[in-house]
């Protein structure tokens, strides 16, 4: 069987999504090379939009007029977060390449994005997933056990009171995750928690064909399933050639 993906499909190869944490910035859209992501208001992010990769021109905008472009290369299959961070005058594109999940394993990183914070460490559960996290910074990812936690931001070193406690984050089994610290500039500091990606189950769902997935599946029962296949396939075939040649 021949299958023809969309020209859109076929061309996409890389997803890109979009956080908006430029304080007292407008709504705005992010535009990677052909392809426009939704706009968003601060604090906020997109989805994921499949775009072209390789070379490719950012260009960040709102209500028509261009605030920041950059150029980056995005390479096939990968997955990348963008952030426009920094202030209204001035406000910065950075593209951060997301990481992928490990089946049974959560994952989960911190990426700086609040300009007057200076660097922070940054605990999940009372252990440090990020140390001296500057802005514009991403932590690598750090591996942790599956389960609701509180995500904290403190001075180096846990000096002084945490400047931001945030409960609730989830982290899952088979999952990676960004928590993007925003904030300052008039804005209340928090923690953005972003799903990246998830392992999808192995195996296939049970069918209620007993062994049939597995590989003590019953050989009658494959080689009739594969003759009424082949007999429905046929059929139709015959029924599409006879009206082809009625038209």
């Amino acid at each position: 069987m021949l299958v023809v993906l969309p020209v859109s499909e076929a061309a996409a190869d890389a997803d890109v999504r979009f956080v908006h944490a430029v304080p007292g910035a407008p709504a705005a859209s992010l535009t990677v090379g052909g392809a426009s992501l939704p706009a968003v208001g601060f604090g906020s992010a997109t989805g994921y939009t499949a775009v072209d990769s390789g070379d490719v021109t950012l260009r960040l905008g709102s209500d028509g007029d261009t605030i920041a472009d950059s150029a980056d290369t995005l390479a096939d299959g990968s997955r990348y977060t963008v952030v426009a961070a920094g202030t209204t005058r001035s406000p910065d594109l950075t593209v951060y390449r997301d990481g992928r999940p490990a089946g049974g394993q959560a994952r989960i990183r911190a990426i700086g994005a609040a300009s007057e914070l200076g660097d922070v460490d940054v605990d999940l559960g009372g252990e440090t997933i990020a140390s001296n996290l500057g802005f514009g910074a991403a932590s690598d990812y750090a591996s942790v056990d599956p389960g609701s936690y509180s995500l904290e931001a403190t001075r180096p070193g846990g000096g002084g009171s945490a400047i931001v406690s945030q409960p609730g984050a989830v982290v899952a089994a088979g999952s990676s995750t960004t928590a993007v610290l925003l904030g300052s500039g008039g804005e209340r500091t928090r923690f953005l928690v972003l799903n990246d990606s998830t392992v999808t189950p192995a195996g296939a769902p049970a069918t209620g064909l007993g062994g049939l997935t597995g590989e003590q599946g019953a050989p009658w029962l494959l080689a009739l399933m594969a003759a009424l296949l082949a007999g429905a396939v046929g059929g139709g075939a015959h029924r599409f050639s006879g009206r082809r040649r009625a038209g």
